[in-house]
C-alpha cells in the first residue's frame, strides 16, 4: 500500500491521515537551504575580482626584490586530497629547495612533495590563470609578495576541480 502526499497550506497531509502539527518536507528544508546559502556567501567575497596577470607580476616582483631564499611557512590546503595533505603542515625551505615538511601538531615528518616553495605556489597561480582565470582569487602578502591565500576552481570545488591553499604563518630563516 502506498500513501500519497499532498500539500495543504504548508503542512503535509497523508491521504487518510492528517496531522496539522507536522510540516511538509519542503517547509522543513527552507530554513536549512537559507543557512547553507548564507554560509556559502560568507566564504566568497562578492566584491572580489579574479586575480590578473598584472596582480601576479607585481606580487612576484615584490617576492624577488625581497630576495628570500631560506624560510619556513605553515600552510593548510582545502581540497579533495588525502587527510595528510589538508592538515596544517610546516615547510622549511633552504636555498630555494623544500628540505623538510612536518605536521604542526606533533612534528611528524611528511613527504616533501606535499608542500611547495613560494615559487611553486606562484606556479600554481600561473597554471590556474591558464586553466580557469575567472575562478582564481589570490591574496598576496603586501610587503613580500608571496601568496597568502589561493582559491582556484571555486565553481568546480564540489567535483574535485578546485581548492584553497592558505599560508597561515611565514618566517625568514
Amino acid at each position: 500500500m502506498s500513501a500519497r502526499v499532498t500539500r495543504a497550506r504548508g503542512r503535509g497531509v497523508l491521504r487518510g491521515v492528517t496531522n496539522p502539527k507536522v510540516p511538509c518536507m519542503s517547509a522543513l528544508l527552507r530554513p536549512a537551504s537559507l543557512v547553507a546559502a548564507l554560509l556559502l556567501a560568507a566564504c566568497t567575497d562578492a566584491s572580489q575580482q579574479p586575480t590578473t596577470a598584472d596582480d601576479l607580476a607585481a606580487a612576484r616582483a615584490r617576492w624577488r626584490a625581497a630576495n628570500i631564499r631560506s624560510y619556513a611557512y605553515v600552510s593548510r590546503h582545502d581540497c579533495f586530497c588525502p587527510a595528510e595533505v589538508v592538515q596544517p603542515l610546516r615547510a622549511v625551505v633552504d636555498d630555494g629547495q623544500v628540505v623538510e615538511v612536518a605536521t604542526v601538531s606533533g612534528g611528524r615528518a611528511m613527504s616533501l612533495e606535499w608542500r611547495k616553495t613560494v615559487e611553486g605556489l606562484f606556479a600554481v597561480v600561473e597554471e590556474e590563470q591558464r586553466r580557469r582565470p575567472d575562478q582564481l582569487f589570490v591574496r598576496f602578502d603586501a610587503e613580500r609578495g608571496y601568496p597568502v591565500r589561493i582559491e582556484y576552481g571555486v565553481k568546480d570545488v564540489s567535483v574535485d576541480g578546485g581548492g584553497r591553499i592558505e599560508v597561515l604563518s611565514f618566517e625568514v630563516r
